[in-house]
């Protein structure tokens, strides 16, 4: 792998178990999958009498639901780079209360293209007309599927969240 001055060398591991220990080799390129060489957009000397700036670099790694850890690494490759932060991160679509069903909080597809079918409950007080289900998009949001929950007899809906009890006067 060819490498610019001030770059460094991302690698993942998927792990199936918490094997920081003597069964795992080393870190190397055949343990360890390249994801990216990243480099700087500028050089520090370039901004040496200016404000301090920061090479920041963001990679998405889909990994599978199923994963049950992973192991990241970073090879420096002889220059003068620092990591100074690094946020590892997942995404998920939130809970959600809509046409009086509960949605729990899901994640994400292991691609752009994958949705994440969920099917969930309706809210207390109320029954089901159609079996509620949203898709979770790659990108954390939610898009409607199909079904929807009604409120029972003798209660009232409350913006597609609640039913409450309605009162005779």
């Amino acid at each position: 792998m060819t490498a610019s001055k001030e770059s460094f060398n991302l690698y993942i591991y998927e792990a199936e178990s918490d094997i920081a220990d003597d069964v795992i080799r080393s870190w190397d390129a055949t343990t360890y999958d390249v994801i990216d060489t990243i480099t700087a957009d500028h050089s520090y000397e370039v901004y040496q009498n200016e404000e301090n700036k920061l090479n920041i670099a963001k990679r998405d790694i889909p990994l599978p639901k199923e994963l049950r850890g992973v192991y990241l690494a970073f090879q420096d490759t002889g220059t003068c780079v620092s990591l100074m932060s690094l946020k590892v991160y997942y995404t998920v679509c939130p809970n959600i209360t809509m046409d009086y069903a509960f949605f729990l909080e899901t994640l994400v597809g292991s691609s752009p293209q994958a949705l994440e079918k969920r099917e969930e409950v309706c809210v207390a007080n109320s029954q089901r007309e159609r079996l509620p289900t949203l898709l979770c998009r790659f990108s954390g949001k939610w898009y409607y599927d199909s079904g929807n929950c009604q409120c029972l007899s003798g209660y009232e809906g409350n913006n597609g969240i609640e039913c409450r009890g309605m009162y005779n006067t």
